[in-house]
């Protein structure tokens, strides 16, 4: 007796290839806006400061300096 021989293949692939068709493929991004993003203002740090001060998160504030 032969037995007959599967190929493993995984659930995310065969997925993948199941529900889109080639055609009509829609990025994860489309309409968002890429690049850099403008730095903080001087107003939005000092929030952030006070904001981790108040919580007393000392881990944060130091991760944040």
């Amino acid at each position: 007796m032969v037995a007959a021989h599967r190929k493993k293949s995984s659930g995310f692939a065969a997925a993948q290839t199941h529900n889109c068709s080639a055609g009509s493929r829609v990025t994860w991004n489309n309409g968002k806006l890429t690049g850099q993003k403008p730095p903080l203002k001087l107003q939005e740090i000092w929030a952030i400061l006070t904001k981790l001060q108040m919580s007393a998160n000392i881990r944060e504030l130091a991760m944040f300096l």
